[in-house]
């Protein structure tokens, strides 16, 4: 055991230094801020609320306890304290869900573009990650089904990836799809991960409802979207007893501040007026789609997150230009795992009502 350890050991330090670190952008103060799919919309709610219901004098010198965040997290999801752990944003769950079952040259299949947080993660832990493209179905992009399940039917299978909705997509997994391959992996007994990051934003696709059936499945969510909390750092995971029993074991006891455990009780208790803004958010997403395609003649994705996907000529200099107006977009073209399909494409967020008009004349001046 002790060589065996040490191998693993050795291995892990040899990925390190082969991989490069991931580097989140800076300097992103004082500009519209329309590259990392947060959500300013509620900040100001938030605020109001949980000054409001101000914390507990002892959360500052006091370790986090998290049973009111669970109790709650358990009424949200319709699911059991004993399925739910609490994670440092879901990136943090991700990472250890990794470690617990896509590493060591496991061969994990994973239909992309998605999250590069996972290329990232694959390369740390060795994982034997097998590709499978999205469909480029303008206007939308289509979840591969049928390549999916084929790979699934391969046999030699050690895991399997799903984003739904998709990031940076924005496009969700038929329901009916999502419960046939589900199905699969149960029946094979394949690890499956689901992240469900943008949950909130289309109730109607998710695959909480079964996890009771298919114990091989594991989801993740976060506060940092449709709740607006991105710089709180909260996440958690939703899965069968045991799978929870053994993340615990390897995360860290308190890995989650008291204070990002309060906000997310007070997020929680006012979950109907946060999520009340959504209609108001469609309208403008469908506004600002509507403008892209219409005035300014570009190829707008569909898309039921925050963010959508746009074609663009010389990308590299449609950014530059947009920052020139203090506008910051992403450069979702040096995405890993696209197969070509979002080769001069930016991903940009839905303006606030705020920031619109700005936004939109950037547009204008670029493509007029």
């Amino acid at each position: 055991m002790g060589n065996r350890t040490k191998e693993i050991k050795q291995a892990l330090i040899a990925q390190l230094r082969k991989t490069a670190r991931w580097k989140p952008p800076t300097d992103r103060a004082g500009t519209i801020r329309l590259d990392l799919n947060e959500n300013p919309d509620v900040s100001g709610m938030l605020s109001a609320h949980t000054i409001a219901e101000t914390m507990p004098s002892d959360t500052w010198n006091r370790y986090p306890e998290y049973d009111t965040l669970l109790e709650q997290l358990s009424a949200y999801t319709k699911l059991p304290k004993q399925m739910i752990a609490l994670a440092n944003g879901s990136d943090h769950a991700i990472q250890l869900l990794f470690l617990m079952y896509f590493g060591n040259g496991a061969r994990v299949i994973m239909p992309s573009p998605v999250f590069s947080i996972y290329h990232h993660l694959a390369k740390i832990f060795d994982t034997d990650i097998q590709l499978i493209a999205y469909r480029n179905t303008y206007p939308s992009f289509s979840f591969p089904v049928e390549e999916t399940i084929a790979a699934l039917e391969t046999g030699g299978v050690n895991g399997l990836i799903l984003c739904n909705p998709n990031n940076p997509l924005g496009s969700p997994i038929p329901n009916t799809a999502l419960q046939h391959i589900l199905s699969i992996t149960a029946e094979k007994n394949i690890p499956t991960l689901v992240d469900e990051a943008y949950f909130e934003y289309a109730h109607e696709t998710t695959s909480a409802p079964y996890l009771m059936r298919y114990p091989n499945v594991m989801i993740t969510r976060s506060f940092s979207k449709a709740f607006g909390c991105a710089g709180l750092r909260l996440g958690y995971v939703l899965a069968a007893p045991e799978i929870i029993d053994a993340f615990l074991t390897l995360r860290l006891p308190w890995s989650v501040s008291g204070v990002a455990a309060h906000v997310g009780t007070v997020v929680l208790k006012h979950q109907k007026s946060i999520l009340a803004l959504m209609p108001d958010f469609q309208n403008r997403r469908k506004e600002f789609t509507e403008f892209l395609r219409g005035t300014c003649g570009l190829q707008a994705y569909d898309s039921c997150t925050n963010a959508i996907i746009v074609r663009v000529d010389k990308p590299e200099n449609f950014l530059a230009s947009l920052k020139k107006s203090n506008i910051l977009a992403n450069h979702i073209f040096r995405a890993p795992g696209a197969f070509g399909m979002l080769d001069n494409a930016i991903r940009i967020n839905i303006p606030t009502h705020k920031d619109m008009g700005a936004v939109k004349n950037a547009f204008r001046q670029y493509t007029e």
